[in-house]
């Protein structure tokens, strides 16, 4: 976990070049954080490295996508689920490999958080005062389910993130200009608000 702006998806620490660098599982550390910032959110780091990918379901369009997937591939398992301002966000282990985080890559109203992502975990306070809170529908002590093999492939077989992932390493001196070009490339997409802001700082890292 760690500790994330009142009503933002934003470290309140420096995470470096990967979110899971700075994150902890010590609740001391974070009764620590909480006593330095008392309305700070919590957040979760997903990737290989904390063995999380998120489903992000934003809305109805990303309701409606869902069902039209699983209606085509099967349900996804029974797993542990976030409810969201607008939806709701299904956690799954990670399979290995590289699973990046996208936006509206597997279909419309659909992120997928993975390497380099994090998303805003229950007690946090969404902007609009909306509390995430965990799906009572839910056993929390079941461990997260597996990606199913459709959903995997789904993600590794289109151009995910194309335009963030592609070429070489950011030059000296040119990390503005082409971190600016991403940012429209990375809007046009559908990609907004704070995580645009995630996508650019993974991009940076990893590039």
């Amino acid at each position: 976990m760690i500790p994330l702006r009142h009503g933002q998806k934003l470290p309140l620490i420096k995470t470096g070049r990967d979110h899971l660098e700075a994150a902890t599982v010590d609740l001391k550390q974070v009764e620590q954080w909480h006593r330095r910032w008392p309305d700070m959110g919590l957040g979760i780091v997903t990737g290989a490295g904390s063995g999380i990918v998120v489903v992000d379901v934003d809305g109805p369009e990303g309701e409606a996508a869902l069902a039209r997937l699983e209606k085509e591939h099967g349900p996804l398992p029974e797993t542990p689920v976030v409810r969201t301002s607008r939806g709701r966000h299904i956690y799954l282990g990670h399979p290995g490999g590289r699973i990046k985080t996208t936006a509206g890559v597997v279909a419309p109203g659909i992120d997928i958080r993975g390497d380099g992502g994090l998303v805003a975990a229950p007690p946090s306070i969404h902007k609009t005062g909306f509390v995430y809170e965990w799906d009572c529908l839910f056993d929390l002590s079941i461990p997260f389910a597996p990606m199913p093999p459709w959903l995997i492939e789904r993600i590794r077989e289109k151009p995910v993130e194309k335009v963030a992932s592609c070429g070489e390493t950011i030059g000296e001196g040119s990390r503005n200009t082409t971190l600016a070009s991403l940012a429209g490339s990375l809007r046009r997409t559908g990609l907004g608000g704070e995580d645009l802001v995630a996508a650019l700082m993974a991009i940076n890292a990893e590039r």
